[in-house]
């Protein structure tokens, strides 16, 4: 439905703020935490499986940082 594509047209306002800080290749801290949480031993990123159990390994990572940022700013 979505053509694999993850766009700046699926979150609202909030989702795209924290979403252009913590993706940002050069700043953010996604790549690290995807890496850290369930690449480790693989020889690439690109050999992490897309499976839920990785889904569910990494979704407690991001709402953790999505919640340090909103804190970050004040936003409850």
């Amino acid at each position: 439905m979505c053509d694999g594509k993850f766009t700046d047209e699926d979150l609202n306002e909030l989702g795209n703020l924290f979403t252009s800080e913590y993706f940002d290749f050069e700043t953010g801290r996604y790549l690290a935490d995807y890496e850290s949480t369930l690449a480790q031993g693989l020889p690439e990123l690109y050999y992490v499986q897309d499976s839920w159990a990785n889904y569910e390994r990494l979704a407690p990572v991001l709402d953790a940082r999505f919640n340090e940022w909103k804190k970050s700013r004040g936003i409850s």
